[in-house]
């Protein structure tokens, strides 16, 4: 039977558990380098990041891989590298070679010539999912960590890394235990089945698996929407429902304290057809991200310096697609949207004149940014719900959830004040749904 535990049952066993337990290390698994220019990743304080990478990258098209790690660099963060099938490959359709050790050795040899500061590496992503053409090779993948512990003497190195939900990850274990001998490295679990479902079945699994070496999370978090490949939404949007789900995720690393040293959520940057992320494709700040901040914070761990310009910044800044420069109307990539527009604020426009009842104590409201305009930034304000800020770029669409302290009742109708920068206070009513 999966075994489910609530929340509070988690924060028990952590107040029960050896108070001599050092604290996992929570980190950020997000490919985009405009992160560390935005003040609200400052704020966490966190000083891990995780980075997937094609395994050749660095003989094959190393200019992003070259602008990520500058930019972390630049924000004092550390980097762990992940290793996946080349740019080139469509896995699992073909072409989706499994490198030899040989090849990988060159490959690897390079990154460390080029990009000697990293010293944190995964052998493969997600190596035991189907999609991998490391799925059939667990031994392959044990010659890739003696690869990497030749390669790179005293780094950080995971030598598995699977998905919690992948068929047969039991087995795929076993077999890379048995080819790699005592050397295995870290062991990495990409565990979304138990936050998202509130059990402990796929991290205790892994940790017996692991029989007494160290864990990661190397990826676990809260999911927004999920769609399979074929364009199937099989989780509805819900940020509220991720947000619940990352603190459960949170709970899960200080329970396990001692078998797991660190954990990375994923992601910052939302959107795709699996959104974890902390802040949306539009740039607006999501529940989840107080989350982790209050645990960062009760945690104790400090804030880092924010990026120049932004030391009293209180609202978003930038759109993590990409924005447009006001100057010449063209679109910036890399999430590095510019702000100070010249043209004159335009009032938020409600996308409808009803709102969507989420849970018992929520509701989802439609918005939209005028095209043309600076970004719309400000708060909405509702009886009996706590103030819900937007930051929208320019002809963009978001969603806002309204927590409340109160039951929404569906049939209601919810008084709403909106405040925007530049924009006088104006009011609506919408109906809940």
């Amino acid at each position: 039977m999966r075994r489910r535990l609530a929340l509070g049952l988690l924060v028990a066993l952590v107040a029960a558990a050896a108070p001599a337990a050092a604290r996992a290390e929570l980190g950020i698994s997000d490919a985009g380098p405009g992160i560390f220019t935005d003040w609200r990743f400052t704020d966490l304080g966190v000083r891990h990041v995780r980075l997937v990478v094609p395994w050749d990258v660095a003989l094959n098209g190393s200019e992003r891989t070259d602008r990520y790690l500058r930019a972390a660099q630049a924000a004092g963060v550390d980097v762990h590298v992940a290793f996946e099938h080349s740019a080139v490959d469509r896995c699992p359709s073909a072409p989706c070679a499994l490198p030899t050790a040989a090849a990988y050795r060159e490959a690897f040899a390079a990154f460390r010539a080029r990009w000697p500061l990293v010293r944190g590496f995964t052998t493969w992503n997600e190596a035991s999912h189907p999609t991998q053409p490391t799925a059939r090779a667990p031994a392959r993948v044990a010659e890739y960590l003696r690869v990497l512990i030749d390669g790179c003497p005293g780094c950080e190195l995971v030598g598995p890394d699977v998905l919690d939900a992948d068929p047969g990850v039991t087995a795929w274990l076993a077999a890379f235990r048995a080819a790699a001998g005592a050397q295995t490295g870290i062991w990495g679990l990409h565990d979304y089945g138990d936050p998202n479902g509130t059990a402990t079945i796929g991290i205790d699994a892994f940790v017996a698996a692991a029989a007494g070496a160290p864990v990661w999370l190397t990826e676990i978090g809260g999911i927004v929407r999920f769609r399979t490949d074929d364009g199937v939404e099989t989780m509805g949007y819900d940020e509220a429902r991720a947000a619940r789900a990352i603190g459960f995720a949170l709970a899960l690393v200080d329970a396990y304290t001692g078998p797991v040293t660190r954990a990375y959520l994923h992601s910052f940057t939302g959107g795709g057809r699996m959104d974890t992320g902390l802040v949306g494709p539009d740039g607006a700040t999501r529940p989840g991200y107080d989350v982790v901040l209050n645990w960062l914070r009760a945690h104790e761990v400090p804030p880092l310096p924010r990026p120049p310009g932004q030391e009293k910044a209180k609202a978003p800044i930038w759109d993590l697609r990409g924005g447009v420069d006001p100057k010449t109307g063209q679109t910036t990539g890399d999430g590095a949207a510019l702000i100070g527009a010249s043209r004159a604020p335009k009032r938020l426009v409600l996308r409808s004149p009803r709102a969507r009842r989420v849970g018992r104590r929520g509701a989802r409201l439609l918005l939209s940014c005028a095209a043309g305009a600076p970004r719309c930034r400000g708060h909405v304000l509702a009886r009996g719900c706590r103030p819900a800020a937007f930051s929208i770029a320019p002809g963009r669409r978001a969603t806002l959830l309204l927590h409340c302290a109160r039951p929404v009742r569906r049939g209601e109708k919810l008084a709403l004040t909106v405040t925007q920068a530049g924009v006088k206070t104006w009011h609506a009513k919408v109906a809940v749904r």
